[in-house]
C-alpha cells in the first residue's frame, strides 16, 4: 500500500461515517494518522494490510460502480497489461474462491 492509498482509506472510511466529504482540516488530520500509520510496522501485518488494500478497492468499486471500472480507475488503465492481469484472475477466482492459485500465478 502505498502512502496515498492508506490516505484515501482513511478519508473514506471518514466519508462513510460522516455521510459527506470531511472539512479541509479534518481531511489534513486524517491523512497524519494514515501517514504516521503508514510509516509503522503496521502494514507488515497481513491482516490489515490485505484489510487496508480491499478498503481501498471498496472505493474504487464504489467510485466506479462496478468491479471492471474499478480496476480500469485504479491504474488510470482502460486496456493495460495490469487490468488483464486482474481480471483474468478475477475470473478464475470467481469460478474457484477457495483456491490461491490463481494468485499465485498472477505473480509469477
Amino acid at each position: 500500500m502505498t502512502k496515498g492509498a492508506v490516505q484515501q482509506v482513511y478519508k473514506y472510511r471518514a466519508q462513510k461515517s460522516l455521510g459527506h466529504m470531511p472539512s479541509d482540516a479534518q481531511t489534513h488530520q486524517l491523512f497524519s494518522e494514515a501517514a504516521v500509520a503508514h510509516a509503522s510496522s503496521q502494514l507488515t501485518d497481513d491482516a490489515t494490510n490485505i484489510g487496508l488494500g480491499t478498503e481501498y478497492m471498496q472505493y474504487w468499486i464504489d467510485k466506479a460502480r462496478s468491479v471492471d471500472g474499478a480496476y480500469k480507475l485504479y491504474r488510470g488503465l482502460s486496456n493495460g497489461i495490469y487490468y488483464q492481469k486482474i481480471k483474468a484472475c478475477a475470473d478464475q477466482l470467481s469460478a474457484d474462491p477457495d483456491s490461491m492459485q490463481p494468485l499465485r500465478d498472477m505473480v509469477k
